[in-house]
């Protein structure tokens, strides 16, 4: 998942599936470090995992390709309990909520694109910082907002401190979803697209996106599309945090992101989802996209007339003075998205050079 946009996001994402769809300044990047640490960044290696054993965890949902299983995989029978307790715990907390809100804080680490592996400590600093807002009613009313992308910026002398740094004329992602529709905000090109969607993704079959991890959450509907298991380290297991490294079953999923990590708090209630990119490796390639969530709020109390503020957010949105009306065809959703794979795909080759993380060193 790299942009919110009609080329795979909008519609890959089940628009409110990403509501589930990430550091602080000082948080970065570590070139074989897998820990995710207590200021919010997610790592994949390095870190003790559940005893595996017999052959669980196999089923690929019908009509998608088989793929073998990843790392770490086949997990054991107690494993394999534990993930599929949890999982229905969550299914049943996520069908409790109503309505939700939250500000994010979004990391995008690309090390060809963005500032290069640090030979000395291994850190990889984000490319771009953002901050935004996510809302949600249920069962199928989503709004996702990026208010503010800022860049990094190497110190000025050797050894300087790096600032992020914003541009003024810069806009982020912005589209709201109404259960029936999609709006997104184009401000290049001053358009606000629309987006019918289609029959099977009204109500609540909207949140059957490529990732259902943050509400709707149906534990066999995961279970069939992914692999699970646990990689929570000792320090967040004392803060009720559950941590889940999961890994699509399909190729078309698969053809999106490489693997996702979820760290659940002791609300479960997603506190950060990091989406590592198809290509991605734990030396060569970091490329992936961090959130965390601060300010989460659910079903909170409310009169009336705030719930009704709230909810006028999903509605049609009103158009800028001069922008135009573009209404998206599923045929063309298809072709940009297509277009959109094929480009990612080429990104590999060009690549397999001499790694950033080499000529850094």
């Amino acid at each position: 998942m790299q942009s919110l946009s009609v080329s795979g996001v909008l519609v890959a994402v089940g628009c409110s599936s990403l509501l589930l769809g990430l550091v602080p300044a000082h948080a970065q990047n570590r070139v074989g470090d897998g820990r995710v640490k207590s200021t919010g960044e997610i790592t994949a290696a390095g870190q003790k995992k559940a005893p595996l054993g017999g052959p669980r965890q196999t089923a690929v949902t019908p009509g998608q390709g088989q793929r073998k299983l990843p790392p770490g995989f086949p997990i054991s029978k107690q494993h394999e309990e534990f993930v599929v307790r949890l999982l229905h715990h969550w299914e049943k907390q996520s069908a409790k909520i109503e309505r939700y809100r939250c500000g994010f804080t979004r990391y995008e680490y690309n090390p060809v694109l963005g500032p290069g592996v640090n030979a000395q400590t291994g850190v990889l600093p984000a490319r771009t910082k953002s901050f935004g807002k996510i809302m949600y009613a249920a069962p199928d009313k989503g709004l996702f907002r990026v208010d503010e992308v800022t860049h990094y910026r190497p110190g000025k002398q050797s050894g300087g401190k790096a600032q992020y740094v914003k541009h003024e004329a810069e806009h982020g992602e912005h589209w709201v979803c109404d259960g029936v529709r999609v709006f997104e905000f184009r401000h290049h090109q001053k358009e606000l697209v629309q987006i019918e969607l289609p029959p099977e993704m009204h109500g609540k079959g909207i949140v059957d996106g490529p990732l259902p991890f943050l509400f709707g959450a149906e534990a066999q509907k995961i279970l069939d599309r992914y692999w699970v298991h646990t990689i929570t380290p000792k320090d967040a297991a004392e803060r009720k945090e559950y941590w889940l490294e999961v890994f699509p079953k399909s190729q078309s999923d698969a053809a999106s992101y490489r693997m996702v990590h979820v760290i659940i708090d002791k609300y479960i209630l997603p506190k950060a989802i990091r989406i590592f990119a198809p290509n991605y490796h734990p030396k060569t390639n970091r490329t992936s996209t961090l959130f965390v969530f601060d300010d989460r709020e659910q079903n909170w109390s409310t009169i009336p007339e705030k719930l009704n503020l709230f909810h006028r957010a999903f509605h049609k949105p009103k158009m800028p003075d001069g922008w135009k009306l573009v209404p998206y065809t599923q045929a063309g959703m298809a072709a940009t998205r297509n277009a959109s794979r094929t480009s990612e795909q080429s990104r590999p080759a060009e690549r397999s050079g001499v790694s950033q993380e080499t000529r850094s060193r």
